[in-house]
């Protein structure tokens, strides 16, 4: 292991186990790992996110400093002076049909995977009140955009238009009503799976199954059943905790609930 700090994991169709790390990406294979790191040809060394596609197996690899993509053992890297990436810090990529969505620094950069082109999505054209772009979530039919400071922007394909989630108390450090939408507008982490939206914020989490949202915090100890076949992790800053539809979710998760971090797998 190059590094005990790790950003990302993935487990890719054919069961190999990628691990995002400060000094490289991990990449295990017949039980054991090898590096992929800047000496063969990646941007930066720290690894923040993962993606595949699974219709050819390319991996693409958001690091500090340009993405990546990894194909049938090449790669090929994006800056922002050299494509229309909107920033070489990337902190969130998804795959949403032939389009790849990409999380930065200043704003949402989206690659048509056919055409090569470009489009950029910040507080010039969407409801970003500041274009810093944690994290993006694919679901079946719409994008979900996570902005610092600015709540949930979720993107309808078909319409072309962002629909905006924000938290109605506008209180930043307590949930004043609980339930009442995201808990936070400082969206650290979006993750989407059979049919609900986990949403991670620097004070709490929230899910949302597109008609209500249910919100935790730290030293809140009302609990909600999770009506899901799938098992939902949370990775907090101080502590982690598993969950699955047979439990009920407090917010006693862990010692902290700030920078959390989503993960959905579905039960074996």
């Amino acid at each position: 292991m190059p590094s005990h700090k790790i950003h990302c994991v993935l487990v890719t169709h054919d069961g190999t186990l990628l691990v995002g790390t400060a000094k490289g990406l991990l990449i295990r294979e017949n039980g054991k790992f090898r590096k992929l790191g800047t000496e063969h040809g990646l941007s930066h060394q720290i690894v923040l996110c993962l993606a595949e596609d699974q219709r050819n197996g390319d991996i693409w690899i958001g690091t500090m400093r340009g993405l990546n993509r990894y194909s049938a053992g090449r790669i090929n890297s994006y800056f922002q002076t050299t494509s229309g990436l909107p920033n070489n810090i990337i902190y969130g990529v998804a795959l949403f049909g032939d389009t790849l969505w990409v999380a930065t620094a200043a704003g949402c950069g989206v690659l048509d995977l056919k055409t090569g082109s470009w489009k950029i999505y910040d507080h010039t054209n969407s409801q970003m009140h500041e274009p810093w772009v944690y994290s993006v979530a694919a679901a079946n039919d719409r994008i979900f955009v996570g902005v610092w400071g600015s709540g949930i922007l979720e993107y309808e394909p078909l319409r072309g238009v962002f629909k905006e989630y924000r938290d109605p108390d506008g209180d930043f450090h307590f949930d004043l009503v609980p339930d009442d939408g995201p808990v936070n507008d400082i969206t650290a982490w979006l993750s989407w799976s059979d049919g609900l939206l986990w949403q991670a914020t620097y004070f709490g989490m929230s899910r949302y199954d597109g008609l209500r949202w249910r919100t935790w915090q730290e030293k809140n100890h009302r609990s909600h059943p999770i009506s899901s076949n799938s098992s939902m992790h949370a990775v907090v800053l101080h502590g982690w905790e598993p969950t699955t539809a047979l439990q009920s979710l407090t917010a006693t998760v862990g010692p902290s609930m700030r920078a959390a971090k989503v993960a959905m797998a579905t039960s074996k």
